[in-house]
C-alpha cells in the first residue's frame, strides 16, 4: 500500500509539560489497512531500542528516527491476516484531552456527526448538594472511523477542537436503537471488553442519522461482522381505544 507514497506527514504534539509529559504523535497518510490515520497516538511504537515508555532524558531526534522503521515494518507485515489485528491495536486514544476536529474531518475514512446527549446537572445551595439534579442537553460529537467510534464534548471557546470523553471499538458494538419517533435517538450498547465496563451511549441526532448508523454498519461488514436487522412496526393508538379494559390488558 504505501509503495505509491511519496510523503508520510507525522504530527508531533507538544504539551505544556514536555518533557515531563510525553510528545503524542499522530500520523496523516494512509498506508497501512487498517489505517492507523484516524488521531491515535504511535509514541508507544516509536520508542527507541526496547524503550517501553517515555522518559524526559529522551529526545525527538531519537523518536523521528524510528518513523521510517516503523512505517516499513507495518507496511512489509500489513498484508498479513494476523499482523492487521495487531495494526488494530496499535496506539491509544487518551481520554480528556483536547483534539483538533481537523485530524477527522480532513479525513475521507472518517466522518464527524455532530448531536446531542442528555446530562444531570447536581443542584447545589450555599456550596451543598441538594439531592436534586436537573436535565439539559449539552452539544457533543460522535466521530466514526473505519474501527473505531469516539465521543467527543465539544469547547465553546475554541473552533474545532473537543475533548475526548469515551471511544470503543466498532467490533465491541453489540446492538444499535435508532427510534425515528423520538428526534431521531440512538442508543448504541458496546460489550465489556477486557477491564472496561459496558458502555450505553445515548444521543440524539437530529441530522444525518441514518448515515451514521451506515457507516459503522460498512466498516463493521469490511471487518466480517455479520449484521442482524430487526425493524419493530408501530402504529398510532387511536383515542377510541383508549378505554378502561383496554389499559388493564395492557402490557407495561
Amino acid at each position: 500500500m504505501g509503495s505509491n507514497i511519496d510523503q508520510f506527514n507525522f504530527d508531533i504534539l507538544l504539551r505544556d509539560k514536555f518533557p515531563f509529559q510525553p510528545p503524542l504523535i499522530m500520523t496523516k497518510t494512509v498506508f497501512s489497512n487498517p489505517s492507523l490515520a484516524d488521531g491515535r497516538d504511535l509514541l508507544n511504537h516509536l520508542l527507541p531500542g526496547e524503550q517501553h515508555e517515555w522518559r524526559p532524558s529522551m529526545n525527538l531526534f531519537e523518536i523521528i528516527q524510528q518513523i521510517p522503521v516503523f512505517v516499513s515494518r507495518v507496511i512489509e507485515r500489513g498484508a498479513s491476516p494476523p499482523y492487521q489485528d495487531e495494526i488494530r491495536k496499535m496506539g491509544r486514544f487518551h481520554l480528556n484531552l483536547n483534539y483538533d476536529m481537523l485530524i477527522w474531518l480532513s479525513n475521507a475514512e472518517c466522518r464527524v456527526f455532530p448531536c446531542q446527549q442528555e446530562v444531570e446537572l447536581q443542584l447545589t445551595q450555599k456550596g451543598k448538594k441538594t439531592g436534586k439534579v436537573r436535565k439539559h442537553m449539552v452539544d457533543i460529537y460522535l466521530v466514526v472511523t473505519e474501527h473505531n467510534l469516539m465521543m467527543l464534548k465539544t469547547d465553546t471557546k475554541i473552533k474545532n477542537v473537543a475533548k475526548l470523553q469515551a471511544w470503543g471499538s466498532l467490533t465491541a458494538l453489540q446492538k444499535i436503537n435508532h427510534s425515528l419517533t423520538a428526534n431521531d435517538q440512538i442508543t448504541m450498547y458496546f460489550r465489556r471488553v477486557q477491564n472496561r465496563k459496558p458502555w450505553v451511549l445515548n444521543v440524539t441526532m437530529n441530522q444525518n442519522s441514518n448515515d451514521c448508523i451506515q457507516m459503522i454498519v460498512k466498516n463493521l461488514k469490511r471487518d466480517g461482522v455479520v449484521i442482524h436487522k430487526e425493524y419493530e412496526k408501530k402504529r398510532m393508538i387511536l383515542e377510541s381505544e383508549v378505554t378502561k379494559s383496554a389499559i388493564k390488558q395492557m402490557d407495561i
